[in-house]
């Protein structure tokens, strides 16, 4: 069986998008080793990504996240939540199990996407300057 490559490096040049959209990294080896199962992990989350050229759906099972939450909580695994994300006709979508996201909603600080050095800035220069800290 061969390999559709446009596919392959669609799916890769996604991955690297969706990391650098979440200020996250690509798990090393992802997809070829026993161990790394997930593709991208940051802000708390490691998400196994799923995408497609060909068709308007993808059919996520029990299965695939199973696979995702074992990944990240079993013995060796990160401890952080599972998620997975698909890109589905130009569309990013997300899936988490609910249970997760209220996590990340109640703990906000925690799994935020972090500031790039021009929002801070930005965020500095809002701030009058008779409330800034000297390390902000």
């Amino acid at each position: 069986m061969g390999y559709d490559q446009a596919a392959m490096q669609y799916g890769r040049d996604w991955e690297v998008d969706f990391a650098k959209k979440l200020g996250a990294e690509l798990v090393q080896g992802s997809g070829n080793q026993w161990h790394a199962k997930l593709d991208v992990d940051g802000t708390g989350i490691t998400w196994s990504l799923k995408s497609t050229l060909r068709g308007e759906s993808y059919e996520m099972t029990g299965e695939e996240m199973d696979e995702a939450v074992l990944a990240c909580r079993a013995i060796g695994g990160p401890g952080t939540i599972p998620g997975m994300a698909f890109r589905i006709q130009g569309y990013d979508i997300v899936a988490m199990r609910a249970s997760d996201l209220l996590v990340v909603l109640s703990q906000p600080a925690e799994y935020g996407v972090p500031e790039s050095k021009a929002e801070a800035r930005r965020r500095r220069a809002m701030t009058p300057s008779a409330r800034r800290s000297e390390d902000a």
